[in-house]
């Protein structure tokens, strides 16, 4: 299933209203992962990125990649979207660095360009993780680590469509996880743990860690609603995965 121009037409139509919404918590400080903006100095997945050539998979209004090049990274931005990249490129300030328009399915890019591939509910969220992790795997070079940050399948399982909001019951199959209907044909990606596994070898690259973050109790959700609020203290909300091609 082609979800490329869906995907690409829904966040175009998204993109300010979700800059306005959460730029503000996810451009806060740099480094900031996933729902509950835990710092990656608590999780210890990036690493040192000075001097390394970065491609942020799905950058969005380029918050990551802002940070990363101020670090002295090489960083270059990708995004589906028009609209998100606009935002990136008026957000960029100094440093400046490249922005790409591009899927994460189809990486427009040579193999073994980059010295990490990374991305905070982007490329890996929002394109078939059946093609986009081997087109991560191609452009990265030996030694390379692709990092990324996902929903848990338990956050999805628990989703209450109708409420709008994640609780302690099981909603959705387990095993019947892949697309999700976003609307307007648009299709995000949830993966089972044991699917994860499988593409991630299949591509190649080595499992380093799996890294489930853990927010502190009363640490806000910025993005869905929990009951109870402190469910991500209690069961994973979040995968992030840290990899490396041999």
């Amino acid at each position: 299933m082609d979800s490329i121009p869906a995907n690409r037409r829904l966040w175009n139509r998204i993109s300010g209203a979700y800059q306005h919404e959460h730029d503000p918590r996810i451009g806060a400080v740099p480094r900031l992962w996933g729902m509950y903006s835990i710092p990656d100095a608590q999780l210890h997945a990036l690493g040192d990125v000075t001097g390394k050539r970065v491609l942020e998979l799905g950058c969005g209004a380029g918050q990551w990649s802002r940070a990363l090049a101020a670090e002295g990274a090489g960083v270059i931005g990708l995004d589906l979207s028009e609209a998100q990249l606009a935002a990136a490129a008026s957000a960029m300030g100094v440093p400046r660095y490249p922005l790409v328009q591009g899927a994460a399915e189809q990486l427009p890019f040579a193999a073994d360009s980059f010295d990490l591939v990374f991305c905070d509910f982007g490329g890996l969220s929002w394109a078939p993780p059946s093609l986009a992790v081997p087109q991560a795997a191609r452009v990265l070079r030996r030694g390379g680590r692709l990092v990324f940050n996902v929903a848990s399948p338990w956050f999805e399982a628990c989703y209450d469509e109708a409420a709008g909001r994640v609780t302690t019951t099981l909603r959705q199959d387990y095993f019947g996880l892949d697309g999700i209907a976003e609307g307007d044909g648009a299709t995000s990606y949830q993966l089972t743990y044991g699917d994860w596994v499988r593409v991630l070898r299949g591509a190649g690259l080595v499992i380093d860690d799996l890294i489930e973050p853990r927010p502190e109790r009363g640490t806000p959700n910025g993005y869905n609603e929990t009951d109870p609020p402190d469910w991500a203290h209690r069961w994973p909300a979040e995968l992030l995965w840290v990899t490396h091609k041999p």
